[in-house]
């Protein structure tokens, strides 16, 4: 499977999985500024799925990279979008980010960032109030 050239939405990730894309976690209980970065963890966690394709991720594994994703998450990063992805960090053994959000090449990590940019933004900010 080409990962990069199958998966063009989030409705891709969801086909590779088969599942309902329509599908999202319970956020019932969390506060309102909260819901919509429990829907894109969910979606991410989803993504990182399919992106490793059933691969484990095994942190004892040294020549398994595992590429996460930094982003400039200030007002005027992205043209005062306040998000943009400038860098991919790749290690062996260690993660700033845990197994769920890291990448299993810096071109998908690269790729979902633009295809899901939303997603980042809502797991990655807090909203202004």
């Amino acid at each position: 499977m080409n990962f990069i050239e199958e998966v063009k939405s989030y409705e891709d990730i969801c086909k590779i999985l088969n599942l309902d894309p329509n599908l999202e976690p319970d956020v019932s209980a969390y506060d309102d500024e909260d819901k919509d970065a429990a829907v894109s963890i969910f979606r991410l966690w989803k993504a990182n799925k399919a992106a490793w394709n059933g691969e484990v991720i095994d942190w004892n594994n040294f020549s398994q990279r595992k590429y996460e994703v930094w982003c400039d998450l200030s007002d005027e990063a992205g043209s005062g979008s306040g998000f943009s992805s400038f860098d991919y960090f790749y290690d062996h053994g260690c993660s700033f980010v845990g197994a769920r959000l890291v990448w299993p090449s810096y071109e998908i990590g690269r790729h979902l960032v633009k295809i899901m940019e939303q997603d980042f933004i809502n797991m990655m900010k807090i909203p202004k109030k």
